[in-house]
């Protein structure tokens, strides 16, 4: 096949792009002709290549190194996969792990990954088509620099919310942008995907909802208000509503509650994600952040090559409790300990105007508080003192060894040791900002943590 071959330097190893050459007529003469934008200094010749097809009129592979033609992980790691099923509808299946050099997907055209499957590109993908990834197929691209996707096309790849209630959250990183550019609206790549990614499955919009609470209706119902992003951040005002119409950009991760009854499988659907990415963190600051890409990360190599920036310790965070949909949610009042049944519906509190602290939790059990825990309880009082800057707690029969003041996205913002214990102790504190933090209390009854207002 004849093709102008294009890239950043003269041996043709960097970014390397294929433009098909294809026979047209020009000034009544019929010549070879490509198309392309020629953006900074670039190198290009022509090529003839030793390509890898798929016809859809015959149903074949053609000059793969796998069974009956098709591609392989050996020996086609030189090669341009090129689809072309648009005539026929007959459609390519990755029955097998691939790698190979670029990829042609043709304007109506379509490859299907298979399950446990992946396609490593080293170069360009032209996405005319679409690209489909089943169950926890994987595609890669593991050439360095910017993005080296282009077309219009799409590929659909799915991601389950393993949350079953509609009173927690997913974190999510999206593995497309919208096509054309290089941020995603939640509400634009993300479908229900109840119906997993198929040949030829079709994923509906999901619906979105003003209210509070979604639902699983046909199609899912997702409350925008809770979709939310953190960046570079140090306090619980740091977190950005986005809804579903914002737009997000990659690598930003975001957090959404889904639609409760159960797990629920999404279907991402976009351009998908390559090249390098940047977020900035300054020091003291967090991040919401998440694998931009359609594949899995390897934790090892992560390390690697971030040794010299981070721990070189990956935790793994896993939610527990979560609260099944037969399970009730209940309002604790520990100042009167009532419990009111949430999942009857709204509940109504007559309460005088000001500030509650350390009165109101939801819980999903009805835990009967020991008189142990009233004690201690009653005899710890914990707030803020904005004239004198001091963390102020009032308590009795308490030995307080260690107390750590933490902001709502876990990140230690003081410390205190050596405490000098008595029915009030002060612990002063400057430079913080307003906001809801835990004071974390290492005692000689345990460890014990409180909320705490600061407002300056």
């Amino acid at each position: 096949m004849k093709f102008l071959k294009i890239a950043d330097d003269d041996t043709f190893t960097t970014n390397v792009e294929y433009t098909p050459v294809k026979l047209e007529t020009i000034d009544n003469v019929p010549q070879y002709a490509a198309l392309y934008d020629f953006n900074g200094t670039k190198y290009f010749t022509y090529s003839e290549l030793n390509a890898i097809t798929w016809s859809g009129n015959t149903a074949t592979w053609q000059g793969g190194s796998g069974i009956s033609g098709a591609p392989h992980q050996n020996n086609d790691a030189s090669k341009l996969l090129i689809i072309d099923g648009e005539t026929s509808l007959t459609n390519a299946f990755i029955n097998t792990p691939t790698n190979i050099n670029c990829a042609w997907i043709k304007t109506g055209s379509k490859l299907i990954i298979n399950n446990y499957n992946s396609l490593t590109i080293q170069n360009q993908i032209q996405l005319d088509g679409e690209i489909r990834m089943v169950g926890n197929a994987q595609l890669l691209q593991t050439h360095t620099g910017t993005s080296q996707v282009s077309g219009l096309g799409k590929i659909y790849i799915d991601q389950l919310g393993t949350t079953t209630t509609t009173y927690r959250y997913n974190y999510w990183s999206s593995p497309v942008v919208e096509a054309g550019i290089n941020t995603f609206a939640v509400g634009n790549v993300m479908k229900d995907g109840t119906i997993p990614t198929s040949e030829n499955s079709t994923p509906l919009n999901i619906q979105y909802t003003t209210a509070y609470d979604g639902s699983k209706t046909t199609p899912i119902t997702i409350a925008d208000y809770w979709v939310f992003t953190y960046s570079n951040g140090d306090s619980g005002y740091d977190w950005a509503q986005k809804r579903s119409n914002l737009s997000i950009t990659p690598p930003l991760g975001f957090i959404m509650k889904g639609p409760g009854d159960g797990t629920q499988n999404y279907t991402f659907v976009g351009t998908p994600n390559d090249g390098n990415y940047n977020s900035i963190i300054s020091a003291g600051k967090l991040s919401l952040l998440g694998n931009p890409y359609p594949s899995a990360l390897d934790a090892e190599q992560f390390i690697e090559d971030n040794v010299s920036s981070i721990l070189g310790t990956l935790s793994f965070w896993e939610m527990e409790g979560d609260a099944e949909s037969n399970n009730t949610v209940y309002l604790k009042d520990a100042y009167n300990k009532k419990f009111y049944n949430l999942s009857d519906g709204v509940k109504t509190l007559n309460l005088n105007s000001g500030i509650y602290q350390n009165r109101f939790f939801v819980t999903f059990k009805k835990k009967k508080t020991s008189d142990k825990d009233k004690n201690i309880s009653n005899n710890l009082l914990i707030y803020y003192d904005k004239t004198t800057s001091e963390i102020v707690i009032h308590q009795k029969g308490l030995s307080i060894r260690k107390a750590t003041l933490i902001n709502l996205v876990r990140s230690k913002k003081n410390t205190w040791k050596n405490i000098k214990n008595s029915d009030k102790i002060k612990l002063s504190i400057k430079n913080i900002s307003d906001g809801i933090y835990l004071v974390k209390l290492n005692t000689n009854k345990g460890l014990i943590t409180k909320k705490v207002f600061i407002v300056n």
